[in-house]
Formats: structure tokens, sequence, C-alpha cells
């Protein structure tokens, strides 16, 4: 009988299957917004929206207000552009998603979805 000795190449095998699922389940985990769809967020008001999300984590006055939750080497934002400061029961008319990448001081935008109400 042959003897059942592990080849070299069946452990790097192995070891590139394992380092592809990590990759795969980071991946997963980086690409799915932890925070809610622009659809969602477009139907709610300001109050609402500051209940539901808490307070924005990011103001420009007369600009906008934004959301951001990260995620590793990305960051997910929300942002709800404006003219003019918000009233309480006022319903934003665009709610803008995107994900962030910050690669050596740069950032770059992927996935970037918004609805207009």
């Amino acid at each position: 009988m042959a003897s059942q000795t592990a080849s070299p190449l069946g452990y790097r095998r192995r070891r590139a299957l394992y380092v592809c699922v990590a990759l795969a389940v980071f991946a997963a985990w980086l690409l799915v917004p932890p925070l809610d769809s622009p659809d969602v967020l477009c139907r709610l008001t300001y109050a609402q929206l500051r209940e539901r999300m808490g307070p924005p984590t990011e103001e420009a006055p007369e600009k906008y207000i934004g959301w951001v939750s990260s995620r590793g080497i990305g960051w997910w934002m929300v942002e709800v552009p404006y003219v003019a400061a918000p009233r309480v029961d006022e319903k934003p008319t665009e709610v803008e998603r995107h994900l962030a990448l910050g690669v050596v001081g740069y950032s770059f935008n992927f996935l970037r979805t918004s609805s207009k109400w």
C-alpha cells in the first residue's frame, strides 16, 4: 500500500481555500450596508431620521447632514442634502448612501444610491 502522507500541494490548496473564504467573508461584511436604504429614509421626516439614526455624525451648515458607519477600511455614509436648515416635520427631498474606501489618505466612493422624494 502507498503511504498516506500529506503532500505539500494539498496543504497549499487548503491554505489558499482558507484565504479565499476569509476574503469572501470580509468582502460580504464590507459590502452589505449597515445603514437603511435611501428609499426608506426618504419617507421619514428629519425628526424621525434623528430618532432612527441618532444624532448626525457629519454636519455642514446649509449643505447636508450625514451619518457614517465604519467597516474597517470602508465607511458607509448616508447624506441628506438641504439648502436651508430643515424643519423638524419636513421630509428630505433627497437621500444618498455610498461606500467610501480609504486607501493611503484618498477616499474613493462606490455603490452610490440615492432616492428623491
